[in-house]
């Protein structure tokens, strides 16, 4: 029985899964009676699809997986050209009543050809909130398969930062601060080794419960850092979950600020339109760099108005000390979050039978909503 926090933690996360859609890759200790125990309290359709082999189409593999009963996919197949097409219109009919949840199993790595992906990756997308797919082992590598990392409603801060001399003597005065607190982090000069993936430790940063954003003029304009950005708040919670620290000078925090960023972009993604009609080659590296960028062109106005709007107070207040004010917010944040919210998801009662405890301390305001049961205060 999956206990009552991871429980919750999974609810949140999935969440992402069900709003961006695609292919998920669950990092994390859970089994298949976990996602099988989590999509029966959540009345949603759990599908298991074993993968005995990847040089076959994915259609046939839905088909040989057994879990399809009664689904004649030569139908889908002779009715569409592209696998893509057949994929959508089998999965609209076969999700019409309930979101669906497909759960890819294999042994240790994702064995599909990447054309096979990417048309289940698009279909899936097109048809996020009513059916995703999972994977649960952490060799599957493959750039459409996203990364969810359960360390999400833990209290880890992560630093979304541009490398170079100007911010170096910063993120080592945060870095002291957080020891100091004795609060958790995490920042990639430490925690990606020798040959893990950039992108995956960048998509982590996104789904992070707090993280300290630097944001400078390099930062604005290096595709990395404005990728960590964008996932950031395809996560959404900006305003709780991002403490930023603004040191720009290039860039107007105005309207102004916004045309001259939205150029430079519009600059990048005409570049690698050029090179992508140049090159004659594998495209892959190509489109994701210019699908990136469309990203980030895409989430800018929302990003301008966020810088526009917030006040970040100057980097020496937030910086001096070991960065001891952001300190004291970062606590007073997960102080504040501690008190009800991660109940609000799901009733404890019918995961572990047993009544909900909440230890509030200080004068925070806590509010009761929806109970039909004995509430006790002492």
């Amino acid at each position: 029985m999956i206990d009552s926090k991871t429980y919750l933690t999974l609810c949140q996360s999935l969440e992402l899964l069900w709003h961006q859609g695609g292919i998920f890759m669950i990092d994390s200790s859970l089994n298949t009676a976990h996602i099988e125990e989590y999509c029966s309290n959540e009345g949603i359709q759990y599908v298991p699809v074993c993968i005995k082999s990847w040089n076959k189409s994915v259609l046939q593999i839905l088909n040989d997986s057994g879990a399809f009963h009664n689904i004649d996919f030569g139908i889908f197949s002779a009715n569409h050209q592209q696998e893509e097409d057949a994929l959508v219109n089998f999965f609209a009919m076969f999700g019409k009543k309930r979101k669906i949840l497909l759960h890819f199993e294999a042994n240790d790595y994702f064995p599909m050809h990447e054309g096979g992906m990417r048309a289940l990756y698009n279909a899936l997308v097109l048809l996020r909130g009513s059916i995703a797919a999972i994977c649960i082992h952490d060799s599957y590598n493959n750039s459409m398969v996203k990364r969810i990392n359960l360390t999400f409603m833990s209290k880890i801060v992560y630093i979304s930062y541009k490398h170079n001399e100007a911010t170096n003597n910063h993120v080592e005065a945060i870095i002291n601060g957080l020891k100091a607190n004795r609060i958790d982090y995490s920042i990639d000069k430490e925690h990606v080794g020798y040959r893990d993936s950039i992108r995956k430790y960048e998509e982590e940063i996104g789904q992070g419960a707090r993280i300290i954003v630097i944001i400078t003029n390099d930062y604005l304009e290096s595709p990395h850092c404005m990728y960590e950005l964008t996932q950031i708040w395809k996560n959404k919670n900006v305003k709780e979950r991002v403490f930023p620290i603004i040191d720009i000078e290039k860039y107007p925090r105005d309207s102004e600020g916004l045309l001259k960023s939205k150029a430079f972009w519009a600059k990048e993604r005409a570049k690698k339109c050029e090179l992508l009609a140049q090159e004659t080659g594998s495209l892959e590296l190509l489109q994701r760099e210019l699908d990136d960028i469309n990203d980030i062109m895409n989430n800018i106005n929302d990003v301008w108005t966020y810088i526009h709007d917030m006040n970040s107070l100057d980097m020496k207040t937030l910086i001096q000390d070991n960065a001891q004010y952001l300190m004291n917010q970062i606590k007073a944040s997960f102080t504040d979050e501690a008190v009800g919210t991660n109940l609000q998801t799901n009733n404890l009662t019918e995961i572990n039978r047993t009544s909900p405890s909440v230890t509030q301390n200080g004068n925070t305001n806590f509010n009761i909503n929806n109970n039909y049961g004995t509430i006790k205060i002492g």
